[in-house]
C-alpha cells in the first residue's frame, strides 16, 4: 500500500470516508487550476505570483498525502526567478497522474 493510500485511510478514519473523499475532489480541481496558473506565471515571468500558488498547493497536497507534489511545490515555492521552469510543472502533472490512479481507486468505495 503506498503512502498516499495509506494517508487516504487515515482520513477515512480520523474524519469520514465522505469528507476524505472531498478533500481528494476539491484537491484535484484546485491542481487542474493551479496548472493553468502557473503556465501564466511563467510566461509573464510572475514568479511572487507563482510561489504564492506554491505555497497554497504545497499544502493542499501534504493535506491529501501527496508528499512527493508537495516537495516539488516547496522546490517552486523558494526557487530563484532563474530555476522556475516548465520542467517543475512537468513533474509537478507527472506526479499528479500517479496520485490521481492512486485516488481513482479509493474514491471508487
Amino acid at each position: 500500500m503506498s503512502m498516499i493510500t495509506n494517508h487516504l485511510k487515515d482520513l477515512e478514519i480520523n474524519f469520514n470516508l465522505d469528507i476524505a473523499k472531498e478533500l481528494v475532489i476539491i484537491f484535484k480541481s484546485q491542481f487542474h487550476d493551479s496548472i493553468k496558473d502557473f503556465q501564466i506565471y511563467l510566461e509573464c515571468k510572475n514568479f511572487e505570483e507563482a510561489s504564492r500558488l506554491a505555497h497554497k498547493m504545497k499544502s493542499s497536497a501534504y493535506n491529501v498525502g501527496a508528499k512527493e507534489m508537495g516537495l516539488i511545490y516547496s522546490k517552486v515555492e523558494s526557487e530563484t526567478v532563474t530555476n522556475f521552469t516548465q520542467e517543475n510543472l512537468r513533474a509537478i502533472e507527472r506526479l499528479f497522474d500517479e496520485f490521481e490512479k492512486e485516488c481513482q481507486i479509493w474514491l471508487s468505495k
